[in-house]
């Protein structure tokens, strides 16, 4: 038995006695598999492959400072709702996430040394720089027509889409290719642009003039509860993270079946934090991620974890559908002060 075999089969053996998972085999072996993706990520991340630099070293070579300017610059966007989210946990679970949390720069000689990145971080920064979208989001500008036209709109996800497809077409080797998917997943865990996408297509079929079936008020509140980026239960810390499973839930809401879909939802994620948090204490599960090799990793995120694949189909624009993306990010948001970047 190789070491991925045996991997996906402890984790297999804890997901398969979930009792709600009989009822829906197909999210047992999505679940399986988003908690041997999420622990391959966190140890390859956190392991000797992912040393961290300045910004400063990180642009050596750079013609002039313009760079070293655009990163500094676009820290701040990357830092906006870092800073919120730890404030939130902190406030609602006394928790402070060091993954959350920069070093205090409050003396001469932090700023010189400037702030310490990783490799993943700074290929996340790259995207903040590269995707006006992105940006768009943070800053909330998304959500207004007068800013944003709706042609605008469709050219920045359409240029979201192809920017990914284009970088991950570039990425020719093991390491460059998990770096490609583990920045993709933290993207859409963060700024969920497919899932607001696509429920913004789900509410622009059944919320028209033309349909006799409309989600109510109360029920599109409900759907809500997809895009929280953490939700605090007695035990854990939950950061939603579901990406395939909340892509495949939003296809399965139609009026009348939303709380109950809810539930399934809220309760697939607290047993996926649970069984990983479990696993991640063992010292078996730490033995077999340190065994894996890059090629192991790939071959399993190919075949059983491509994120890729979200990607393939083009977006497809609609009467109303601009106006639900808009309303959609308004709602997500509108509990975040409006930033102070220009």
């Amino acid at each position: 038995m190789n070491d991925i075999f045996q991997f996906k089969s402890i984790v297999l053996n804890h997901v398969m006695k979930i009792p709600l998972l009989t009822e829906y085999p197909t999210f047992g072996i999505q679940l399986e598999r988003q908690i041997v993706f999420e622990l391959i990520k966190d140890y390859y991340l956190k392991s000797e492959h992912n040393s961290k630099t300045t910004i400063y070293k990180h642009c050596e070579g750079a013609e002039n400072d313009e760079v070293i300017k655009r990163y500094s610059r676009y820290l701040k966007y990357a830092d906006y709702y870092r800073t919120i989210n730890n404030e939130f946990l902190k406030e609602y679970a006394g928790a402070d996430v060091p993954e959350l949390t920069r070093p205090p720069m409050t003396k001469l000689e932090d700023h010189f040394k400037g702030v310490y990145l990783s490799e993943y971080q700074f290929l996340q920064l790259d995207c903040i720089c590269d995707i006006p979208l992105l940006r768009d989001i943070i800053s909330k500008r998304i959500t207004s027509v007068k800013k944003i036209s709706n042609t605008q709109l469709q050219d920045m996800l359409d240029k979201y889409r192809y920017t990914l497809l284009e970088e991950k077409a570039k990425r020719t080797n093991d390491k460059a290719y998990l770096m490609w998917t583990f920045n993709f997943f933290s993207l859409e865990s963060r700024y969920q642009v497919l899932s607001v996408y696509k429920l913004a297509s789900l509410l622009s079929k059944y919320n028209n003039c033309k349909s006799h079936e409309k989600f109510s008020d109360e029920e599109k509140a409900e759907m809500l509860k997809l895009f929280a980026t953490f939700v605090v239960d007695e035990r854990f810390i939950i950061e939603n993270t579901l990406l395939p499973i909340r892509l495949e839930m939003i296809g399965l809401l139609r009026p009348g079946n939303v709380t109950s879909k809810m539930q399934q939802y809220t309760e697939l994620l607290q047993l996926k934090t649970i069984i990983k948090h479990n696993l991640s204490l063992r010292s078996d599960i730490n033995e077999l991620l340190s065994s894996l090799t890059l090629p192991e990793m790939c071959k399993f995120i190919d075949e059983e974890y491509n994120l890729s694949e979200l990607l393939e189909p083009k977006f497809k624009w609609s009467s109303k559908k601009e106006l639900f993306v808009r309303e959609l990010y308004d709602t997500i948001l509108k509990d975040y002060p409006a930033p102070p970047i220009k």
